[in-house]
């Protein structure tokens, strides 16, 4: 690993370990892996077995140096992992994210067993602000009591968080 951050990796040196061709063609130093990265872990396969997916469907693209677009990264889930994945255009203007979350008595409540769509309005990293229909009211509520009650909505069968992107 070099330079500052952990995804920062010595691709040149990964790549001989590999035996990919020509590793003196591939970056020292790679700043720009977040994406490939994340969905590695998102899988859970290990560094050596993603960056090798993602350079037989990629050829080049980790010599470049360059950042991964979410067209690759839906490529990369599908067709390395199988997975499902749609990129989200998300324009804080031009777009929204609705969560299903659970509720009681009509407001945000992880054990509250009835499930029920809010539109998220903001997010810091320690709160997330929704507006709620059935209060027609914005209401705040800590990342930790948002995620319980978007993760154990009871329709989100076989999916621990269920929301919907809409942009125009």
């Amino acid at each position: 690993m070099n330079g500052s951050a952990a995804q920062y990796l010595d691709l040149r040196q990964i790549a001989q370990l590999l035996g990919f061709e020509n590793p003196e063609a591939y970056p020292s130093v790679h700043c720009n892996l977040c994406g490939v990265l994340a969905a590695m872990q998102s899988v859970g396969v290990s560094l050596e077995e993603g960056l090798r997916r993602f350079n037989e469907l990629f050829p080049g693209v980790l010599q470049q140096g360059g950042t991964t677009d979410s067209g690759q990264l839906e490529t990369f889930f599908r067709e390395a992992f199988d997975w499902f994945a749609v990129p989200c255009p998300f324009n804080h203007t031009n777009s929204t994210v609705l969560a299903l979350v659970t509720i009681q008595g009509g407001q945000l409540n992880p054990q509250g067993g009835v499930p029920h769509w809010v539109r998220v309005t903001r997010v810091s990293n320690d709160r997330v602000w929704s507006y709620n229909p059935y209060g027609n009211a914005e209401e705040c509520a800590d990342w930790v009591t948002f995620r319980e009650a978007w993760a154990d909505t009871p329709t989100n069968e076989n999916v621990r968080y269920r929301l919907v992107v809409a942009s125009r």
